[in-house]
């Protein structure tokens, strides 16, 4: 978020830079304390897990908004907008669990193949 104060960034390129971001933390942390690479049963497991976490901390954040940021008046604005043309907001949602669940996968897969200390030493 720190970077949007600099350079004006979309907000998938910044949800896909901070899932890449997490993806190396977790990885990392993993071979370090494990000394292997995580399996495929593993990344999943991580990478669900990471997603619905994400998407929870959305909610979360999304509710706050609505109940302390907006009065009456903006809140029934917008949900008489939503309820008339709801196929906008609905397409871009799964767009974006689409893109989280995509980017979660790739960037574990990659940094596991990255970092696998096995590979490294051969």
């Amino acid at each position: 978020m720190m970077i949007q104060t600099k350079l004006a960034l979309n907000p998938q390129l910044v949800m896909v830079v901070s899932i890449l971001v997490g993806a190396y933390i977790a990885v990392s942390k993993f071979i370090k304390h494990q000394k292997r690479a995580l399996a495929r049963d593993e990344i999943n497991k991580l990478m669900f897990g990471g997603v619905v976490i994400v998407w929870m901390l959305t909610v979360i954040y999304f509710s706050a908004i609505w109940f302390w940021l907006f009065d009456t008046i903006s809140r029934e604005v917008l949900f008489e907008m939503a309820m008339q043309r709801p196929l906008p907001l609905l397409s871009s949602l799964m767009l974006m669990l689409v893109l989280t669940l995509v980017s979660a996968r790739i960037s574990l897969w990659s940094i596991n193949r990255l970092l696998d200390p096995i590979r490294k030493s051969t």
